[in-house]
């Protein structure tokens, strides 16, 4: 290992700097600053004090309004539910693709978040140096005539006592998160706004041009001093003392890698200077502009074929007027009378009503249970009217091998010698008087005998010259099985 050799002059030197650097200079009588300068550096950490709250205005701004989206879910569904026996209509198809779909993609990217906490942390980087300052300032104030804030042609001291109630007050706050956008003044799109250069160091506080300048840092962070040779930054070099004046660079010298901390400060705050408005999804004019409603759509109307009339199809199903959505299509939905007492809601009426996402979802299960209820009665009334009478022969062989109960039945009898197929069955005379009934019922007299048709396209063929001679109707008296079971109880009433 190398060693280097150090000579005597040298480490005098090192000795030298060391002492500089860390010698406590205490501050001198005189060197004060204007009350504009300290005002002007003030508003700067007012505003960033609001600066959060702009993050976090502009950051929500962007995201979908997720308690409109599910309300509006909510009462579609239930509207949808009310509506027994109906099929949905092609807008209310859409609207509901629509809100599912922004729903599904309502959560933030990734990088959105990390741009948003970047810029708060820039900001708060900023806030944090220039508070340090200029509490460090204020407390070398010990007097009427000494310290940073010492007495200037401007009036008495700015003391760290009044500082609450100076016409420049610059108590610092931690950065605060409201979710309010308010206005930055100091921050412009061209750079942080500080005003023209600030007016010469005192030699006495009599001197009408008082400044300040902090030209050493030492043990204590800051230490007052009079030092007019050197460029001497101060803030984390937001700010610097250079000729006797309090300076900010120029705006046009804000580069990367020269004032770097400067130039993500000033563009997170432009970068999240305006709040977008919220959109409203119940109107058509805010809904074409959404690709997500305007992708449900085209899914809905035209799937993967040519989408290029999309707009002028929304115009016929939605209007393009502020409240043609309303009119045309959501006012039906809203308006859809429901019996709120049923579920626990006397007080709600119509669909309208009913906000709450708890309330809503017990309206929901309430009607979908009597759609299914209503359901399963329609099924089995319909069941009901397609039941046909079964033939004599399906009751006699419904008897099987119970011969005592098969010669018990009106037109049966046992055939015990029988080795196939079932053993009680129609009694052959009354199987002949049965066929011939039948027969005539279906008619003989020249036209298509119907009974014998025993599929609908069957029956369907024999009207090809223009006639109605036969008409399919399931379990109607057209029926070949019902012409059957008729004409066999007009035999059965003759059979002693």
């Amino acid at each position: 290992m190398n060693r280097t050799k150090w000579s005597a002059a040298q480490l005098l030197l090192s000795v030298a700097l060391i002492n500089v650097i860390t010698k406590k200079v205490e501050a001198g009588p005189g060197n004060a600053m204007k009350k504009e300068a300290w005002g002007i550096l003030c508003n700067i950490a007012d505003d960033l004090d609001k600066a959060p709250s702009n993050v976090a205005s502009v950051f929500l701004s962007s995201l979908p309004n997720t308690k409109q989206l599910t309300k509006l879910q909510a009462q579609l569904s239930l509207y949808r539910a009310t509506q027994i026996g109906s099929t949905a209509s092609e807008k209310e198809t859409i609207f509901g693709a629509f809100l599912s779909r922004k729903l599904s993609d309502s959560k933030p990217p990734d990088n959105s978040v990390l741009q948003a906490l970047a810029a708060a942390n820039r900001l708060g980087f900023f806030h944090g140096h220039l508070a340090e300052w200029l509490s460090a300032a204020a407390s070398t104030s010990t007097s009427g005539t000494t310290g940073c804030l010492g007495v200037t042609s401007d009036g008495d001291a700015i003391k760290l006592a009044a500082l609450k109630g100076a016409p420049h007050s610059c108590k610092i706050e931690p950065p605060s998160v409201t979710n309010k956008f308010t206005s930055l003044a100091k921050f412009k799109s061209a750079g942080i706004d500080t005003g023209a250069a600030k007016s010469n160091i005192a030699a006495s506080h009599t001197n009408g041009n008082g400044g300040c300048a902090f030209t050493v840092h030492a043990n204590n962070c800051l230490a007052g001093g009079k030092d007019t040779t050197h460029k001497i930054p101060f803030a984390a070099g937001y700010f610097y003392v250079d000729n006797n004046e309090i300076k900010t660079e120029d705006r046009t010298a804000l580069v990367p890698g020269t004032n770097d901390a400067h130039v993500k400060a000033w563009e997170a705050a432009n970068q999240y200077s305006s709040a977008a408005p919220q959109p409203n999804y119940t109107k058509i004019t805010d809904l074409k502009q959404d690709s997500d409603f305007r992708a449900a759509a085209t899914a809905v109307i035209y799937g993967d074929k040519d989408a290029s009339q999309l707009d002028n199809k929304l115009k016929d199903l939605f209007g393009d007027s502020e409240d043609s959505f309303e009119e045309k299509f959501w006012k039906k939905v809203r308006e859809t009378k429901i019996d709120g007492s049923k579920f626990g809601e006397k007080d709600a009426t119509s669909i309208q009503g009913l906000e709450d996402p708890i309330k809503l979802t017990k309206a929901i299960y309430y009607y979908t249970e009597q759609t299914a209820e209503q359901i399963k009665a329609l099924e089995k009334e319909a069941g009901k009217a397609q039941q046909l009478p079964k033939t004599t022969e399906e009751l006699c062989n419904a008897k099987k091998d119970d011969d005592k109960a098969c010669n018990q039945t009106k037109g049966c009898h046992y055939d015990a010698s029988k080795t196939e197929g079932p053993k009680c069955t129609l009694k052959p005379e009354v199987k002949a008087q049965l066929e011939k009934a039948t027969q005539e019922k279906g008619g003989k007299d020249g036209k298509p005998d119907c009974s014998k048709l025993d599929t609908q396209a069957k029956c369907e063929a024999v009207n090809k010259d223009g006639k109605k001679h036969c008409g399919w109707k399931k379990g109607g008296d057209s029926d070949p099985t019902r012409i059957q079971r008729n004409a066999e109880m007009e035999v059965f009433s003759l059979i002693r």
